[in-house]
């Protein structure tokens, strides 16, 4: 369950770092420009290591359930040791995105740098990646579930793989930002 909470989180701050404009929203509902400090600190961050080795496990996910989308499409070549190490390396992935993420996250509260103020910030942001790490946690447990019964259901693997790529690329940023920032994982 902790897993599937840390997946989600990870995701949903793949989310906010690619998917969130140079503007907020005020409580009134009206765009205002970000903070230059808001700026500066994800400028930074999307030059941080450890936002690269996130990118790049996340990058692994979805290359590895396309791969096995399509190989589940595929009747007369699907192999199953091929959909169950496809499976493993989606697994391995996202368990090493959740470490760098705790990781990062450890690292950030030790040096001050999640300041409470900062934290209720992030609150809405962090519980929508609980969410969404819990959605990505379901289906690679239905996919290991899958690939690892005696008969493999391509049907299964198909619609859970399917299930992970739309999320991952429903994570893209919009195409009026894509150059704008640093490192844009969609790019790799």
């Amino acid at each position: 369950m902790k897993f599937k909470i840390l997946t989600t989180s990870i995701i949903a701050v793949i989310i906010f770092l690619f998917s969130g404009s140079s503007f907020a929203q005020n409580n009134d509902g009206k765009m205002k420009k970000m903070k230059m400090k808001d700026k500066s600190e994800m400028s930074e961050m999307m030059k941080s290591s450890h936002h690269k080795m996130m990118a790049a496990h996340r990058q692994n996910v979805l290359t590895f359930a396309k791969a096995l989308r399509d190989l589940a499409k595929d009747s007369e070549n699907f192999d199953a040791e091929s959909a169950k190490a496809m499976t493993g390396e989606i697994k391995r992935s996202a368990v090493m995105m959740d470490k760098i993420h705790k990781d990062h996250m450890s690292k950030m509260k030790s040096e001050d740098k999640m300041s409470p103020e900062k934290m209720k910030k992030m609150a809405p942001m962090m519980e929508k990646m609980k969410k969404q790490k819990a959605e990505l946690d379901h289906h690679i447990k239905a996919l290991e579930d899958s690939v690892g019964a005696a008969s493999i259901d391509r049907k299964e693997v198909e619609k859970h793989s399917s299930a992970i790529v739309e999320m991952l690329e429903g994570m893209k940023m919009g195409e009026k930002h894509k150059g704008k920032m640093h490192g844009n994982m969609n790019d790799m």
